[in-house]
């Protein structure tokens, strides 16, 4: 997707609210001012399931806010928009990690009227927040082969189905990353992997707005 018809999606993607502080800090007004080399000329995409390119990554990075959020010191895992995390044993010797998400994370928009960040309302009114069915639908969307992601290989051996829906084998039900309620995400990897975490976190793993991408 051209990034002249991605940008006005991008706009209510932001998860800038979870960054820059309390409200009172936002009614002062934020400036985040960054570089980034725009290697190859303009942007193609700022879609988290298809960027590949270091300019787009970074945009996203800046956008979104992963489960977990790798040290770049230590290259430990600290909590994103996941608080904390448990493991237990899954089948045939896998791993199920159970993420606790922090509650309240606003969707929201840039208002270039009237310079102002404004969070997203759904059709009743209500605020959109990010929830653990947003982590679900940016995973499975990530993995389907008909979304064409570049790094969704990346992904797919580390959640049961995973690999199976890529291909074309199976669903997007036999992927097995689940939102048990709206703060508390299940993902069921097939090994044991010390790292399956750190995956978890990536790009291509983030929460997506479901109504926005099917409406534009």
């Amino acid at each position: 997707m051209k990034v002249s018809k991605f940008f006005s999606l991008s706009l209510c993607l932001l998860l800038v609210l979870a960054l820059v502080g309390t409200a009172s800090a936002q009614d002062e007004g934020k400036t985040l001012v960054t570089g980034i080399s725009m290697v190859g000329g303009d942007l193609e995409t700022i879609d988290p399931s298809l960027s590949q390119t270091s300019s787009q990554i970074e945009i996203v990075n800046q956008m979104y806010v992963g489960l977990t959020h790798q040290n770049e010191e230590t290259a430990t895992n600290e909590p994103g928009m996941a608080l904390s995390w448990e493991t237990a044993e899954g089948e045939n010797g896998g791993t199920v990690y159970t993420f606790q998400l922090l509650e309240g994370v606003p969707w929201v928009h840039y208002n270039a009227e009237t310079g102002a960040v404004e969070q997203i309302m759904d059709e009743n009114g209500n605020g959109r927040v990010v929830t653990a069915q947003d982590f679900v639908y940016g995973m499975k969307r990530t993995l389907d082969p008909a979304t064409g992601g570049a790094y969704a290989y990346v992904l797919a051996p580390t959640i049961v189905g995973g690999n199976e829906f890529l291909a074309g084998e199976g669903t997007a039900d036999d992927v097995m990353v689940t939102a048990i309620d709206d703060t508390t995400l299940e993902i069921q990897s097939p090994e044991a992997l010390a790292y399956a975490p750190s995956i978890y976190g990536l790009w291509m793993a983030r929460a997506m707005p479901q109504w926005a991408i099917e409406e534009f």
